[in-house]
C-alpha cells in the first residue's frame, strides 16, 4: 500500500499554527504504530518538522504554485508513484494555494480542520474567499473524496450541513497530546497568557477586559504571545501591564501562569486549551460548543463578545487558581480518553479504504 501525505501546508502559514501542530501530532501517532505501508511525503523538506527527516519515507519535492496548477499536477503525481491513497492533510482552505486534484486514480482521504470559509462571517478573509472560483471548485472536488476525517464533532457537524457525505465515510479523530507530570508542585505567577493571531482569536476584547480587571488586580500581567510586530493593541502595553513576546517561551509560561485566556469566536478544535490542560494550567474559555466538547468542565466559560463576562472569568480564576488548575488536569484526563489510539484509528481508516 502506497500512501501519499500531502504536506504542502508546511510551506505556508499553517506550519506555525494549529493546523501544523495538529498534522505533526497525528503523523507522529501514525508513524509510532509502524503502518504496513510505503509512505510518500510531498512537501518542501526544509519547512517540514525536523523529526520527520530521518523517517523511512519517500520524499517528493513540492514547488509552490497555484491551486489551478495542482488540479493537474496531483493526478500526474499519483500516476507516477503508483499511489493507492492520497491523504490531503488540510482540506477546504482557507489558504487558497492549496487545492485538490481534478481527478484521482486512487482513493482520497481529506482531513478537515474547520469550515471557516463557509461559516465565519465575522472574519473578512473567509467571507471574501467564499465568493471565489477557488471555493466553488474545491467544494465540487471535496464531494468526490472517499473518506473525510474531522478534528472535532463541531467540525463534523459543519461538514454535514454543507456537504452530502455518507455517514460511513466521515469520522472524527482527536489528536493525542503528551502526558506530563501531574504531581509536580508549581507556583503560578500573577500572569495570564493570550495568543495573538487571526481576527477570530478576539484579542482586542481580551485586552480591553484585562485593562478593567487590572484596576482591581494591579499586580497581574497579561502576556500576549505571537506575531508581536503586527499586534493591533500595542499602544496599551506601557500603561496596562501588557507584555508582548513571540512563542519561544510558550511551554514555560503555560507551566507557571495563572491561566490561559482563549476567547476565540470560532475554532475547529483549539489545541492551546488542550496543551494548557496537559500542564494543569487554568483556562478561561469562550462559551462555544467545541470547547465544551474537548475541555468539558475544565475551563471558566465566558461570553467572547462581552467584556464584563471576560472580566468576571479573570476574577474567578485569579481568586481560585488551585481550583481551576485541578479542573484543568481533570479535563485533560477526560480528553486523553477521546484521543486514545489515534494512530491505530488512522490505520483503520486507511485499511478501510482499500
Amino acid at each position: 500500500m502506497n500512501i501519499l501525505w500531502d504536506f504542502r501546508l508546511f510551506s505556508y502559514a499553517y506550519r506555525g499554527r494549529g493546523v501544523g501542530n495538529f498534522t505533526k501530532l497525528m503523523a507522529v501517532a501514525i508513524h509510532n504504530v509502524h503502518p504496513d505501508a510505503q509512505l510518500f511525503i510531498w512537501g518542501q523538506k526544509e519547512f517540514i518538522p525536523a523529526e520527520f527527516h530521518d523517517w523511512p519515507v519517500h520524499w517528493l519535492d513540492y514547488k509552490p504554485q497555484t491551486w489551478k496548477n495542482d488540479l493537474f499536477s496531483i493526478p500526474l503525481l499519483v500516476k507516477k508513484h503508483d499511489i493507492d491513497i492520497f491523504h490531503y492533510w488540510i482540506g477546504l482552505g482557507p489558504i487558497f494555494k492549496i487545492g485538490m486534484g481534478l481527478f484521482h486514480k486512487c482513493k482520497t482521504c481529506v482531513t478537515v480542520y474547520d469550515l471557516g470559509i463557509k461559516y465565519w462571517d465575522d472574519v473578512p478573509y473567509c467571507k471574501a474567499l467564499r465568493k471565489t472560483m477557488y471555493w466553488k471548485v474545491q467544494k465540487l472536488l471535496f464531494n468526490k473524496a472517499d473518506r473525510v476525517v474531522c478534528i472535532s464533532e463541531s467540525t463534523l457537524d459543519d461538514v454535514k450541513k454543507c456537504f452530502k457525505i455518507k455517514p460511513e465515510n466521515i469520522s472524527i479523530i482527536y489528536p493525542p497530546m503528551p502526558v506530563k507530570d501531574s504531581g509536580r508542585i508549581v507556583v503560578r505567577e500573577k500572569r495570564f497568557i493570550v495568543l495573538d493571531g487571526a481576527p477570530h482569536k478576539n484579542i482586542s476584547i481580551v485586552v480591553k477586559a484585562f485593562i478593567v480587571f487590572k484596576k482591581a488586580h494591579p499586580d497581574f500581567l497579561l502576556y500576549i504571545l505571537g506575531d508581536i510586530e503586527t499586534f493591533e493593541c500595542s499602544r496599551y502595553c506601557n500603561n496596562y501591564g501588557l507584555i508582548l513576546e513571540k512563542m519561544n517561551r510558550y511551554d514555560e509560561l503555560l507551566k507557571s501562569s495563572a491561566g490561559l485566556i482563549f476567547c476565540s469566536t470560532h475554532e475547529g478544535l483549539g489545541l492551546p486549551p488542550i496543551e494548557a490542560m496537559a500542564d494543569n494550567c487554568p483556562l478561561i474559555l469562550s462559551d462555544i460548543p467545541v470547547f465544551h466538547e474537548t475541555c468539558g468542565n475544565a475551563g471558566r466559560f465566558v461570553d467572547p463578545y462581552d467584556t464584563a463576562s471576560i472580566v468576571a472569568g479573570m476574577e474567578d480564576v485569579a481568586l481560585n487558581i488551585d481550583k481551576w488548575a485541578h479542573k484543568s488536569r481533570e479535563g485533560f484526563e477526560r480528553y486523553k480518553k477521546l484521543s486514545d489510539n489515534a494512530g491505530l484509528k488512522w490505520i483503520d481508516v486507511y485499511n478501510g479504504m482499500l
